[in-house]
């Protein structure tokens, strides 16, 4: 029976994934091809700052929501759609109030008017209805299948023609715009349960406690993800943010499908034997083994055909690209391997795992900021990424090894 869900599960759910990120990324390659280097840079800045926003303030209500015995339990979703809608609507204040400063320090202030536009995306995010994750508790993702790749599409279906019309970066401030709104009505579309908002402080407390560390982590992600990025663009050019922007979009595609569909899928048959450590075990040694083999193929395929890859979706302007692609298609092969342990930590609520395991990781940003110092480019910038990574996995895999009590597979 499992088996059946699983294989039911993992086609509706990697499908949906897999048309989401197929949909931004060949938004991407769009815009890429029309409009300038430097534009796509001011793209990637744009993409960066609402990343930035998401992270800070992410405590990961959907995940406890799936994790928790009571996760079907309606207080709970009401308090935790409350505490979204806070989150959202500070979340665009702050964005709107600090946009010129942002647009300075990446020297676009001719952008501002972007960057405040912007700050409606977590607003109306924010009012998500969370059926669609209470759904993945009974391992029913039919529904998450429209709830990605909609919007994404919609999404797609107006940067196309922006782009054409406007042919500059302004093309992807509406397109993003338009992913919120449908992000947010699909929900609501798919919800069986009416939309509510209750308030009981021990849940507050509790969404809190369960989400710090996670919130600390994903700080530490960004670091990891996007404080690169972040480097570069205070660095250097917005041109060179264009290109190397173009790389890592290639490189995290795949990641994010990968790592996504295995945490979702994964998290709900890990979640439900975590009283049984006997199963527990049998399924995490499973899932180490599944993501570390994904990992491994998909450094090895970016190790071979990134420079190829790249300059073929991309095109020739985006050369300069090559130089840093290939390692970070190795260093985001690390992280699918280290999503296995990821998932297991948070099955067992003890979302510290990743945390102290990430803090490797997130040192190596201070190690580029060191060298980017020193006048080093962004190769260096990728190289510390990628030890970072692998440090970061071997961190991890001890930590959960002792925690499971069982020899884990590496």
């Amino acid at each position: 029976m499992l088996r059946r869900l699983l294989l039911r599960g993992g086609i509706w759910l990697t499908a949906g994934q897999g048309l989401s990120a197929a949909a931004a990324f060949l938004r991407n390659i769009v815009i890429a091809r029309l409009v300038s280097v430097e534009d796509f840079g001011i793209v990637v800045l744009l993409s960066l700052t609402l990343s930035v926003l998401e992270t800070v303030s992410n405590l990961a209500i959907d995940r406890l929501l799936v994790q928790a015995s009571d996760g079907n339990d309606p207080k709970l979703q009401s308090v935790a759609h409350a505490l979204q809608v806070i989150r959202g609507v500070m979340g665009g204040v702050i964005l709107f109030l600090v946009a010129g400063w942002v647009a300075t320090l990446f020297k676009i202030p001719h952008t501002t008017w972007a960057f405040q536009l912007l700050a409606l995306v977590p607003v109306i995010r924010s009012f998500l209805h969370l059926d669609t994750v209470r759904f993945q508790r009974e391992m029913r993702y039919k529904p998450t299948f429209w709830f990605d790749a909609v919007p994404q599409l919609i999404s797609l279906g107006l940067a196309i023609p922006l782009g054409y019309l406007l042919r500059d970066y302004s093309a992807v401030v509406w397109a993003m715009l338009a992913h919120a709104f449908a992000y947010t009505a699909i929900s609501h579309f798919l919800a069986n349960r009416p939309y509510r908002w209750a308030w009981e402080r021990a849940i507050v407390i509790r969404v809190m406690s369960f989400g710090w560390p996670l919130l600390a982590n994903g700080l530490l992600m960004f670091a990891i993800f996007q404080g690169d990025k972040a480097v570069i663009a205070v660095a250097f050019t917005p041109e060179i943010v264009g290109w190397y922007g173009a790389a890592f979009m290639l490189s995290m595609a795949p990641a994010m499908l990968v790592t996504t569909v295995m945490q979702s899928l994964l998290l709900p048959v890990l979640s439900s034997s975590k009283d049984a450590p006997d199963e527990f075990r049998q399924r995490h040694e499973k899932t180490l083994q599944a993501c570390l083999t994904i990992g491994l193929l998909t450094a090895a395929v970016f190790a071979v055909y990134g420079p190829e890859l790249l300059i073929a979706l991309f095109g020739e302007r985006y050369r300069d690209g090559a130089s840093v692609v290939v390692l970070l298609g190795i260093t985001q092969g690390v992280r699918i391997a280290k999503s296995g342990q990821f998932v297991s930590a948070v099955a067992i609520a003890d979302t510290k795992i990743p945390l102290i395991a990430n803090l490797a990781r997130g040192a190596a940003l201070f190690v580029a900021i060191g060298f980017v110092a020193l006048g080093y480019g962004p190769v260096v910038v990728a190289v510390t990424g990628l030890f970072g990574e692998s440090i970061a996995y071997a961190i991890a895999m001890r930590l959960l090894s002792k925690h499971v009590r069982y020899p884990v597979v590496s």
